[in-house]
């Protein structure tokens, strides 16, 4: 297989991966619909631009740079560490003031 095509399979597995994950949310009925909102539309739509990219007939993989062969999958990257930095603060913001509550003699909710 040529680089591209394996950058391409991929994406593939990376949208069924998405796919499960949105279907899982929503057998559980929808505990969490920021998560499918984050999926469907930063997620995914990155996603779909980066396989658009690789599937330009006009795009020479083997001519591309390495930065310009990773730079729209370091994005879709990037927007998910950075969802998760946002979850991981709002987690450990709940923690301390539940933590602060506690010590105050209030009740934990």
């Amino acid at each position: 297989l040529s680089a591209q095509m394996t950058a391409l399979l991929g994406f593939v597995d990376i949208q069924g991966q998405y796919d499960k994950r949105v279907k899982k949310l929503f057998e559980d009925e929808l505990v969490c619909p920021d998560e499918v909102k984050m999926i469907k539309k930063e997620y995914m739509t990155q996603l779909n631009k980066c396989m658009a990219e690789f599937m330009n007939g006009k795009l020479k993989f083997s001519e591309m740079s390495r930065l310009q062969r990773i730079s729209c999958t370091k994005e879709l990257r990037n927007a998910m560490e950075s969802r998760m930095g946002k979850l991981l603060q709002f987690e450990l913001e709940k923690s301390l003031n539940e933590i602060e509550q506690d010590s105050e003699g209030g009740v934990k909710s």
